[in-house]
């Protein structure tokens, strides 16, 4: 919850939003099956890529992806 995933935020300095989901919505529209779950969603709410379980997300295939989606994106506008 809130009360973990704020401090961990804080300690390692990410700015980006965390969805905190305490009523389900989000688990039921996504069809989620555990944690760690991450979701890659666009500017537009679609999803894009859906990742169950854990991920060394410092390895360069997975910044080349973050990178080619940053790309696209600013080449739509």
């Amino acid at each position: 919850g809130e009360k973990v995933v704020a401090p961990f935020m804080k300690k390692y300095n990410l700015s980006f939003p965390a969805l905190m989901d305490p009523d389900g919505a989000i688990k039921t529209l996504y069809h989620t099956t555990g944690v760690p779950e991450s979701f890659i969603v666009d500017q537009e709410g679609i999803l894009i890529k859906q990742i169950i379980g854990p991920r060394d997300w410092a390895k360069p295939e997975i910044i080349g992806f973050f990178r080619n989606l940053l790309k696209k994106s600013l080449m739509q506008k």
